[in-house]
């Protein structure tokens, strides 16, 4: 996820601002924090619900073969996760957050609120709130911008992937309208169903 918390299709997402996958420079900050090729680096403690559950089975033994690092994680229901990720003290938490409204303010402003309200940074407070009261949509935009910026200087959240949708549509289906929040839209699907023969 390369460009920002945001997601491609969005409006305020933003190509390039991410953090690159650079695996040299990731050991190079390991060893100059005195854990060379992760020796020594205490096991993480993650937390994960179960429908990101297969996303740990990919990103532990990656972690482990790039970075000597460990992680022990705890994936739970839905609801027990929720009770824990309010309660526990681990280090890193997996999630994945679905856009209730089209706007970079659900992202940068809602989901900020519920899943990460621990961080805080004046500036980006003051930009998310300037963004949602402007009324020029390229000022707007600029100022979530801003504060994607600064998400990826201080990384309360390390954005790994944005979802996708593959849909396979058939031929005599000839409007089948999607946006960036829903895969279909059922009562705007035009079906001509070919005639046999």
């Amino acid at each position: 996820a390369d460009g920002g918390f945001v997601p491609p299709g969005m409006a305020g997402h933003s190509a390039g601002i991410g953090l690159p996958y650079d695996p040299e420079r990731a050991r190079e900050l390991l060893a100059d924090a005195g854990y060379r090729d992760g020796h020594g680096f205490p096991t993480v403690e993650a937390l994960a619900f179960r429908a990101v559950q297969p996303r740990t089975g990919f990103l532990t033994p990656q972690w482990a073969e790039v970075l000597g690092v460990e992680v022990a994680w705890t994936v739970l229901p839905w609801a027990e996760f929720l009770r824990e990720f309010a309660t526990g003290t681990y280090h890193m938490v997996l999630l994945m957050w679905t856009a209730d409204y089209p706007d970079p303010d659900n992202f940068l402003r809602v989901c900020r609120e519920k899943a990460w309200g621990r961080w805080r940074n004046e500036t980006f407070e003051k930009l998310v709130g300037e963004a949602r009261q402007v009324m020029d949509p390229e000022e707007r935009m600029r100022r979530y911008r801003e504060a994607q910026c600064l998400l990826t200087q201080d990384v309360p959240i390390l954005p790994l992937t944005y979802e996708r949708d593959h849909l396979l549509v058939k031929p005599w289906v000839s409007r089948y309208p999607t946006s960036v929040m829903q895969a279909a839209f059922w009562k705007e699907a035009v079906v001509a169903r070919p005639r046999d023969g």
